[in-house]
This record gives structure tokens, sequence and C-alpha cells, in this order.
């Protein structure tokens, strides 16, 4: 910034702001002497864009450290009003940073519940398998059970047939000999 109040003649306004003291004369240039004075002046020219760029970054650099130095002086210079309105606006603040920390928590307790209950649906859908297996085989005991008494009733009866044909065999035989004795005794 320092540059361009001062006369120098390589910088950008003063390059401008002065009239060239030669005139382009193309009798002059003839003897090839035009290619040397157009690469001083392309040089010139490269120096210049690399000084303005420097310029620009300094520029930026200085705008920078002028806001962080202003606001370095405006926190140093509170006034009463603002720490006021400050403080008012944190304590109202507050209570949204705890709504979105609650609405966090509520989420990820939501994101667990979720799980949880997708976990418990699993574990319901193979207790509803197992549960189904264990019916279809209390059918099959029930079935065979059934079959087994059936038996068991069977061969119940068929053991009070052969007592009672026993009984009357023995009936039979016991008249038998009564009446055998009776006719010996006769």
């Amino acid at each position: 910034m320092e540059r361009i109040t001062k006369w120098d003649l390589g910088s950008f306004r003063t390059y401008y702001s002065v009239e060239p003291s030669e005139k382009f004369h193309e009798h002059e240039y003839l003897d090839g002497s035009l290619v040397p004075r157009l690469e001083t002046e392309l040089w010139k020219a490269q120096s210049r864009i690399k000084e303005l760029e420097t310029e620009k970054f300094g520029s930026t650099e200085n705008i920078r450290s002028f806001i962080r130095d202003q606001r370095i002086i405006r926190e140093e210079n509170t006034d009463p009003l603002v720490d006021y309105l400050k403080k008012k606006f944190v304590s109202n603040f507050e209570p949204v940073q705890l709504g979105s920390n609650s609405s966090d928590t509520l989420k990820k307790k939501m994101w667990d519940m979720e799980s949880s209950v997708s976990r418990l649906r699993r574990e319901r859908d193979t207790l509803e398998k197992v549960c189904e297996e264990l019916v279809t085989r209390i059918d099959d005991l029930n079935a065979e059970t059934r079959r087994k008494w059936d038996e068991t009733e069977e061969e119940m009866q068929m053991l009070q047939m052969a007592e009672l044909w026993r009984e009357e065999s023995v009936r039979v035989k016991l008249m038998d000999s009564k009446l055998s004795w009776k006719s010996m005794k006769r």
C-alpha cells in the first residue's frame, strides 16, 4: 500500500500516468533491436504482475489481521448492554442445545428400541417355529399313545375273554367231575 503513494516507475499507477518518453517509430527498429526491447517490456510486465499478486496476498493478510485486531478491541471494550444481551442469548440458546441433546438421546433410544423390537420379533419367530414342531411332535405322541392304548385295551379284552374261558372251562370240568362223582356214587 505504501509503494503506491511513492513515485515508483514500476508501480501500476505511475506506469500508466507517465507518458512514454519515446514514441515508436517503425523505421528506427528495422535493424532488429525491436525484439530485445519487447523482451524487456515483457519482463517488466511479468515482474509487475508478480508484484501485484504479492500486494494482493499481503492486503488479504492485512485485512485478516485488522479484523482480528478489531475483534480483540471489541471484546476488551464491552458494553454492559452487550453483556446483558449476550447472557440473554446464551440463556435462550441453552434450552435449544439441551433439546438437541435430548433429541439425540431420544434418537439413540429409538434406534435401540427398534433393534430390540427386531431382535424380539426374530426370537418370537424362532419360538413359534419351535412351538409348531412341539405341537406336531405332541400330536404324533398322542396318536401313538392312542394306538398303544387301543392295543392294550384289546389285549385286556383278550385276557378277560381268556379268563372267562378258563373259568368256564374250570366250571365245565367241575361239573363233569361232579357228575362223574355222582355217577360213581350211585
